[in-house]
């Protein structure tokens, strides 16, 4: 099995795809005030940034489909891992 790692430029892409559909729920106004998880806030010390993706399934799929016919140009192939048995 081989490790994947997305670019530093597509995480910074996703946190502001991602960050942009919770903006739009009422999920972004309670959650710091309720330590919610999916913005990690039941973690000390954990900084308080989105987790989950609130943008629907239609999006994530377009998404993976854009990454797919891209040819996962933004993913870097990593080292082999070790089969966990």
């Amino acid at each position: 099995m081989v490790a994947l790692e997305s670019t530093a430029a597509a995480d910074r892409a996703w946190m502001r795809e991602s960050t942009a559909a919770v903006e739009s729920t009422v999920m972004k106004r309670y959650a710091q005030q309720a330590r919610a998880w999916f913005y990690g806030g039941n973690v000390d010390g954990k900084s308080f940034a989105v987790n989950t993706y609130f943008g629907g399934v239609p999006n994530y799929l377009a998404a993976c489909s854009r990454a797919e016919r891209d040819g996962y140009r933004d993913l870097l192939s990593g080292v082999a891992l070790e089969e966990v048995h």
